[in-house]
């Protein structure tokens, strides 16, 4: 999950929640003087961020490769701070108690959450526009613009309308006496609900993401032919259209083959040659084949679970200073096993490329070309992906010495297996709220 799209899952969290109050917060009249605000120190944040990161570039005295990691920094800092700000107006500055109070759109299960969010999304694509001088690359600002835009927006429309149809159902909808009555039911239902949603992603994918069917032709044979021969199957792959932003990226969802997509970037297509996409390909085909996607729902399941637990124990027995403090603790805890197995399946996923290909070197080397077209990002780590050149690194160690990919499979196994006893955990502090 690339690190914008939790921030935007955090925003729309922070705006669901708005209605269980804070313990200060500013009168619900002053609201819109606290989004206001928040708008304003966002403007003023990524001007003054953005000026920062163009001025350090232009003047670097720094090695790129050390000065890239600062840049990203700099720039996860800004977008860390603009959902800071949006959660210091909801529950500080009365932004929250306005929309559900004074304005009465508590109730309202989609516009309450929507008409919450206005502060944060302007202030998100007012970062955008200032980031365009660092991010946009040769495309045009306003394309620039647009897809951001549709990236942001469709993140938090389908969160909207994904948290109103939970809210409908077991909250304030006809079937909530029902629940009450069936806890069991209830659980039952959440569980469809969610099998439903995880089948769903490629779809979110297509609204979110601008894409389009791979032409026929020599390199759609060549996956499919290389699908064949490693028992990957999927339901089609779709051309990932960036609107002429510098972005070489691939990514597949999609639990089971008949709704599985692959997606590729224009950029990788328009930059890379056959064999080097058949590399990018390959790592998409790993994290399918070691079921890489049953971690990341697990720990989502798990993290719901505990979440559950506390909000139908300290929070509804009046003691929300220690039911919030605990559910904050939680999220940090579960945020850091997700970091590290994402990064351990990453290089699983590489590994599984090298090996299905017999050629590490050729995968290590499409690694490294890609960062080096994504704007020599090879020195670069993300709170998912360790940096390409450590990766490189490790499989060239794994093709000379069989225990390094020994260890690395044994490292993403111990992670998945992590991941699913937390999943177990967290449903075994939920099941008395649903089974009595």
């Amino acid at each position: 999950m690339p690190f914008e799209t939790l921030l935007l899952i955090l925003a729309y969290l922070v705006s669901a929640w708005a209605g269980k109050g804070s313990a200060v917060h500013a009168p619900a009249a002053w609201g819109p003087l606290g989004a206001a605000a928040c708008v304003a120190a966002s403007v003023a944040l990524s001007a003054v961020g953005t000026r920062s990161i163009v001025k350090r570039i232009s003047t670097a005295r720094k090695a790129w490769e050390t000065l890239v990691n600062e840049l990203a920094r700099t720039v996860v800092l800004l977008r860390v701070s603009l959902l800071v700000l949006f959660a210091g107006a909801v529950y500080g500055g009365g932004w929250g108690a306005f929309v559900n109070d004074v304005l009465g759109l508590g109730g309202l299960p989609l516009v309450g959450p929507a008409v919450i969010l206005i502060p944060f999304a302007v202030s998100w694509m007012a970062a955008a526009s200032f980031l365009y001088r660092v991010e946009g690359g040769e495309s045009r600002f306003r394309d620039f613009l647009a897809f951001r835009a549709r990236g942001a927006f469709g993140w938090l429309g389908l969160l909207v309308a994904g948290g109103g149809l939970v809210r409908f159902l077991f909250a304030e909808g006809p079937l909530t006496p029902v629940f009450e009555a069936h806890p069991a039911l209830e659980g039952i239902v959440g569980i469809a609900l969610l099998a439903g949603a995880a089948l769903s992603v490629p779809y979110f994918l297509r609204i979110v993401w601008p894409t389009r069917p791979l032409p026929a032709g020599a390199l759609r044979d060549t996956l499919a032919a290389f699908s064949r021969k490693i028992g990957f199957r999927y339901r089609e792959v779709r051309v990932w259209e960036t609107g002429g932003l510098p972005i070489l990226n691939a990514a597949v969802a999609g639990l089971v083959s008949p709704v599985r997509v692959v997606f590729l970037s224009r950029g990788l297509l328009e930059n890379l040659k056959e064999a080097e996409i058949l590399s990018v390909f390959a790592h998409e085909a790993g994290h399918v084949r070691g079921h890489h996607a049953v971690g990341g729902i697990a720990l989502a399941v798990g993290w719901a679970g505990f979440m559950l637990s506390v909000d139908g124990g300290l929070l509804s027995a009046g003691n929300p200073a220690a039911g919030y403090a605990i559910q904050g603790a939680l999220t940090l805890f579960f945020a850091t096993v997700w970091v590290v197995q994402s990064r351990r399946l990453e290089r699983a996923a590489d590994l599984f490329a090298a090996e299905a290909l017999e050629n590490p070197e050729a995968v290590a080397g499409t690694l490294l070309r890609v960062a080096m077209l994504n704007g020599d990002t090879r020195a670069m780590r993300s709170l998912t992906h360790d940096s390409v050149r450590s990766r490189a690194d490790s499989l060239r160690k794994a093709a000379r010495l069989p225990a390094e990919g020994d260890r690395c499979r044994r490292g993403a196994t111990a992670m998945l297996l992590v991941s699913t006893m937390l999943m177990a955990g967290g449903l075994a502090a939920a099941a008395p709220r649903f089974l009595f």
